[in-house]
C-alpha cells in the first residue's frame, strides 16, 4: 500500500518501480497536511466542514487513480472511519470516482478493516460498492491487516457484500496486471 500525496508522485513512482510488486494498493490518508484517519489528529475534525472534506477526499481518489501509480484503490471511503458523514448526497462524487477508476484501469478493494474501526463497517459502503459495480470497476479484497490474526479476516462478509452490490467475480494480480477473474 502506498499513499497518494499531491506533489510527491515522482518520488512515489521512483520507490515503487524499484521493486517487483504483483500489485500496489493506492490510498488516501492525507488531505493537505492532515492525516484525517489518524486518531492523534481526531480533534481536527471539529475544525472542518465535513461536506467539503468528503469532496476533497473523492477528488484525491480520482487524482490518485489518474496518476497510474496504483493497481488497486484501497479503502475508498476511509474518510468515514470515525463516523463523520457528509450531510450531502455523495452519489455524484462516487459515480465520478468510479468512472475515473474504470478509465484508469484500477480495481476497487473491499477492505474489511472498517469492521475493526469506530465506523464498524467495511470500506466501501454497500451503496458506494453498487456504483463501482455498475460502472464496471473490477473488484478485489483486502483485510488491511496490522496483525497476523487479521489477515483475511471477515472475507466471508466481504464476499456477501460484493454479491449484494451485484459483483459476480473478483480479480487477482500478477506483475501489476490482472491475472485472473474468479467467480464469487
Amino acid at each position: 500500500e502506498a499513499d497518494f500525496i499531491v506533489g510527491h508522485e515522482d518520488k512515489t513512482k521512483e520507490i515503487l518501480s524499484a521493486y517487483p510488486y504483483d500489485y500496489v494498493i493506492g490510498s488516501v490518508h492525507f488531505i493537505g497536511d492532515w492525516g484525517f484517519d489518524n486518531p492523534h489528529d481526531l480533534s481536527r475534525w471539529n475544525e472542518q466542514n465535513i461536506d467539503q472534506i468528503y469532496r476533497q477526499y473523492y477528488n484525491l481518489l480520482r487524482l490518485s487513480a489518474r496518476s497510474k501509480l496504483f493497481d488497486i484503490m484501497g479503502h475508498v471511503d476511509l474518510v468515514k472511519k470515525f463516523g463523520h458523514r457528509s450531510a450531502l448526497d455523495m452519489t455524484t462524487e462516487i459515480r465520478l470516482t468510479a468512472q475515473v477508476f474504470k478509465e484508469a484501469g484500477v480495481a476497487v478493494e473491499i477492505n474489511t478493516a472498517g469492521l475493526r474501526k469506530p465506523v464498524n463497517e467495511m470500506y466501501p459502503s454497500l451503496d458506494a460498492l453498487r456504483i463501482y459495480c455498475q460502472e464496471g470497476v473490477p473488484l478485489t479484497f483486502g483485510s488491511d491487516a496490522h496483525a497476523p490474526k487479521e489477515v483475511g479476516e471477515d472475507f466471508d462478509k466481504a464476499a456477501q457484500l460484493a454479491l449484494a452490490a451485484g459483483y459476480t467475480e473478483y480479480v487477482t494480480f500478477k506483475q501489476r496486471r490482472i491475472e485472473r477473474k474468479i467467480k464469487l
